[in-house]
């Protein structure tokens, strides 16, 4: 057995590659099949959820502009209805104008909000559909990448000193 310094490099190296062989075996499970597969499937979800809601989300938008129409037309008729009902609250202490001008500004608050949802559940959409060949690539390389890296640490297990002490460039082509 060697000795000395040397005798520490090989043990540092072996614990080097012992502690990327657990990483690698990691990333193999995480990297596996059954996973590929239940990411594969969580994507498809996703993207099923995704479509299911735009309707719902779009029929509410479109009601809630309605309503607001409708507040407008409310607001803007000065009629005797309107006025009888503010003397009729203003008894009791209300505004009834009032809470209708609120409740305005919190109906087109809540149009912008879901508006704004459509737009992210639409691009989210598209982001997924659109980039599945990228992720089923990035998940391909990934495990080619952990594939390769296993099998360096395992040349490493058996050959440490390949590392410490390469052949010659002539020798490494087959000529000497």
């Amino acid at each position: 057995m060697v000795d000395g310094p040397m005798s520490d490099v090989i043990r540092r190296t072996a614990s080097a590659v012992d502690t990327g062989d657990r990483a690698l075996k990691g990333a193999e499970q995480v990297l596996g099949a059954e996973n590929r597969e239940a990411i594969r499937k969580a994507l498809a979800n996703v993207s099923g959820i995704l479509e299911e809601n735009r309707a719902p989300i779009r029929a509410a938008v479109a009601d809630l502009e309605a309503l607001i129409k409708r507040t407008d037309g409310v607001m803007a008729d000065g009629g005797g209805l309107l006025r009888k009902l503010d003397a009729a609250v203003d008894e009791k202490g209300g505004d009834l104008k009032g809470m209708l001008v609120v409740m305005k500004a919190d109906l087109e608050r809540a149009k912008v909000v879901l508006d704004n949802l459509d737009r992210a559940v639409t691009n989210f959409d598209h982001a997924i559909t659109g980039n599945m060949d990228n992720i089923e690539a990035t998940l391909y390389n990934l495990r080619r990448a952990s594939q390769n890296a296993r099998e360096l640490t395992q040349e490493l297990k058996e050959r440490p000193w390949q590392v410490l002490f390469p052949q010659p460039l002539k020798e490494r082509d087959g000529v000497r």
